[in-house]
């Protein structure tokens, strides 16, 4: 038995010793050849490229494994080997190679319910692409949700791949059985005391057929809605709200889905006590009062969220950005009630040691910098760097803006680093559109709103603005050129001037009107949100095309004359948005003051006010008033009629003929007055992305004398719109009906007013 063993442990090594002693031989020869076989679509001279095997070198089992890594990284095959034989005194490397598949053809099969073109928007493999099986099965499960999205929940989407070997070439096939159509038939709760189903059904997108419902089931929507379900009841104070169950039921058909959630409401907490502790360096009662949920009301975890953010920005604002702000709950001793303890960790006051501005390839530091309501060596306000971001955001230069606070070696110092992604700020525009006061139009708008004269032949970085702008109607002529510098000197002083033509033939029935003329502007903040601007303009108006049968009035109007004014404008805006406002308010009050010099002496005062809530999610509440008054004086009685306040239309009260407010000649034709006043109660809500809904309450007059304003003498609309943001620009599409009128337009009908622009 022991020489048996021994002889195969000596058959073993003997066996091992031939192998390392072949394997060292390889490794000794030297490569005389290096081919490669089986690549109909890959260059040969891109597969040579990633091979470290050369001719002439020794021979290295290493490196050919290595070459092996550097080819299936390509991606472009499914297998490789390599095969080595004796060829010239040497040795010949043969690397096989097997492609995947070229897409030749994407085939649909079995789709009646989507057309080729929007399934193949669904995938990502494409025709003369390499074809990668896991993104064929990504795109397998996309078409199936498509499908299933649009209420297919039982349709199957299989796929196939046919290769031809002699041209490496393959045919991808899709193969859909779409089944039916299956629709939500019901949904109902279970379990729901305190909130009927009309309530619980506004929190869920999901919704039964109906009249303005398809009833589709999607997956995803009804997970977020079920997710959304105990944030409405603990938002009402039930904290042990769950959902025990949801059962889904087909009827025998397959085409209609029965839904039912069961609920466990639990009992409705109220609060009994509130405790702040940790507060140092502040009155405790100044904290205490940013506190607003009471003892005894209902508990809202979204109260005590805003209560602990007012008391984070009280901290942040005076520069105690580390403060920690923490809520914690506890039951109490009554049944359905809770403490709320508040504990703070104050930390220590932070300065701005630098601040550092990244991604700005085009725009100028000083651009951004200036923008800023924090500067380095100041007290770390938290409340200004959130404005300044807002500022920044506003400028509408970047795609994305992003503050971060970084730490630094010296204690009680933090940098601040700006991150932003520039945006094209440039835009040559050539379109037409049509609106209701003013017919067709069509225009050719060049504008750099982040423009540097300086800067060729690029011209942009310095943050001045700079628009050309014509506009050819069938009723106007319109022709602008504007430039601002924001800030003059390196000042917070803009400065801009302005030249301009306008042609009007739709103001009157009786006559058009022609301006030309230009001036400047001057303008400085005022405080953070505020700001005063100047403005000189000198200008020829001309009311010509009188008709003869035409009043007094207007005829006497006819005529050019030379219009030399002077305005002040102070505004205070503290919107969070310049484009969907959904908070805050703006306001402006000019007085103009015409006479220094030229033909036409008048003074007027008139302003605007508007204020928006937030509602729900993306509902919005806007007011808004204006008003004015003017006077002639010196040689000018009354003010002319192109300076004369007009109402109607679809920019002030909605549902009224443009200018059709107010008083009237003796041909029934508006002649606008000194004073007017008007009030909008307008509330927007989401319906689908990029649309909202709209209802509004338009109210106003004009009166023909500043002493004849009265507010028992008013006319008004209600009604309906849309707005619709697309890429071509704004669309928006109201519908009012007078429900208030003067002795003028008793017998007033509803109409639409709309402005809508297409680009080209």
């Amino acid at each position: 038995m022991f020489k048996f063993k021994s002889l195969g442990l000596g058959l073993v090594f003997a066996l091992l010793f031939c192998v390392s002693s072949f394997s060292f031989a390889q490794q000794e020869q030297k490569v005389k050849k290096v081919s490669i076989q089986g690549n109909n679509n890959t260059s040969e001279t891109v597969i040579l490229s990633k091979i470290r095997t050369k001719v002439g070198q020794p021979f290295s089992q290493k490196l050919a494994n290595e070459d092996l890594k550097r080819l299936y990284k390509l991606g472009f095959f499914s297998n490789i080997s390599i095969d080595i034989e004796e060829f010239a005194g040497g040795i010949k490397v043969t690397y096989f190679v097997k492609e995947k598949p070229i897409i030749k053809e994407l085939i649909f099969k079995g789709n009646r319910s989507f057309s080729r073109k929007k399934l193949t928007r669904e995938v990502k493999v494409k025709v003369g692409e390499i074809l990668d099986e896991k993104q064929l099965k990504q795109d397998q499960l996309a078409i199936l949700k498509k499908y299933e999205n649009k209420g297919f929940q039982k349709a199957e989407v299989n796929t196939e791949v046919s290769v031809d070997e002699k041209t490496g070439q393959s045919i991808v096939y899709f193969r859909i059985i779409e089944n039916y159509k299956t629709r939500i038939k019901s949904l109902t709760f279970v379990g729901n005391k305190d909130f009927d189903r009309k309530k619980l059904m506004k929190v869920f997108k999901t919704k039964p057929k109906g009249f303005l419902s398809f009833g589709i089931l999607k997956e995803d929507v009804f997970e977020e809605d079920l997710e959304r379900l105990p944030l409405y009841y603990k938002s009402k104070g039930y904290l042990d709200f769950k959902v025990e169950s949801v059962n889904q039921t087909l009827s025998e058909d397959g085409k209609w889905l029965n839904i039912e959630i069961a609920l466990s409401e639990g009992g409705q907490y109220k609060v009994v006590a509130i405790q702040v502790t940790g507060v140092e360096t502040f009155p405790l009662a100044e904290v205490e009062s940013l506190i607003k949920i009471q003892s005894g009301e209902v508990y809202s975890p979204e109260k005590l969220r805003r209560d602990l953010e007012a008391i984070r920005r009280f901290y942040s604002a005076r520069g105690y950005i580390d403060a920690r702000v923490r809520g914690k709950t506890s039951v109490s001793a009554e049944p359905d009630t809770l403490d709320i303890n508040v504990s703070l960790v104050e930390n220590e006051i932070s300065r701005i040691e630098k601040i550092e501005i990244q991604g700005n390839a085009r725009t100028k530091d000083k651009v951004i910098r200036r923008e800023l309501n924090v500067q380095p060596g100041e007290i770390f306000d938290g409340v200004k760097v959130e404005r300044s971001q807002e500022r920044l955001q506003n400028l509408g230069y970047f795609k994305e803006v992003d503050f971060s606070i970084e730490p630094t070696d010296e204690k009680g110092k933090k940098d601040l680093v700006i991150k932003v992604e520039e945006q094209k700020t440039g835009e040559l525009g050539f379109g037409a559109g049509f609106s209701s006061i003013d017919d067709f139009i069509g225009f050719i708008d060049l504008r750099q709103n982040n423009f540097d004269f300086k800067d060729f032949p690029y011209f942009t970085g310095a943050g001045q603005k700079l628009r050309i702008r014509a506009e050819l109607g069938s009723s106007r002529r319109d022709f602008t050129l504007s430039f601002t510098e924001p800030f003059l000197f390196d000042r917070k002083l803009a400065f801009g001037i302005d030249g301009f033509s306008r042609r009007r033939e739709f103001l009157s029935r009786d006559y058009d009107e022609d301006r030309k003329g230009g001036g400047f502007r001057l303008g400085v903040p005022v405080g953070q949100f505020m700001r005063a601007d100047f403005k000189y303009t000198l200008e020829n108006v001309d009311i010509f095309s009188v008709d003869d049968d035409a009043s007094d009035f207007i005829k006497s109007q006819e005529g050019d004359l030379v219009v030399s004014r002077v305005a002040m404008t102070l505004t205070r805006d503290t919107r969070n948005s310049i484009a969907l406002p959904s908070k805050g308010a703006r306001t402006s009050v000019t007085t103009e003051v015409a006479g220094l010099g030229g033909d036409a002496d008048f003074v007027k005062v008139f302003g605007s006010s508007s204020v928006f809530f937030p509602f729900f999610d993306r509902h919005i509440l806007m007011l808004k008033g204006s008003g004015g008054v003017s006077e002639g004086f010196q040689d000018t009685e009354v003010v002319p009629i192109f300076d004369r306040f007009f109402l109607g239309g679809g920019n002030t009260i909605r549902g009224f003929k443009f200018r059709d407010v107010g008083p009237r000649d003796e041909n029934d034709e508006p002649i606008g007055g000194e004073a007017f006043v008007t009030g909008t109660v307008e509330y927007t809500f989401p319906i689908i992305p990029r649309l909202r809904g709209a209802t509004f309450f338009d109210v106003g007059n004009v009166y023909a004398d500043r002493d004849d304003f009265t507010l028992s003498d008013l006319s008004g609309s209600v009604g309906v719109g849309v707005r619709v943001n697309l890429p071509i620009g704004p669309v928006q599409v109201d519908y009012g009906y007078p429900v208030i009128t003067d002795e003028f337009t008793e017998d007033e009908d509803g109409r639409f007013s709309f402005n809508i622009g297409t680009q080209f």
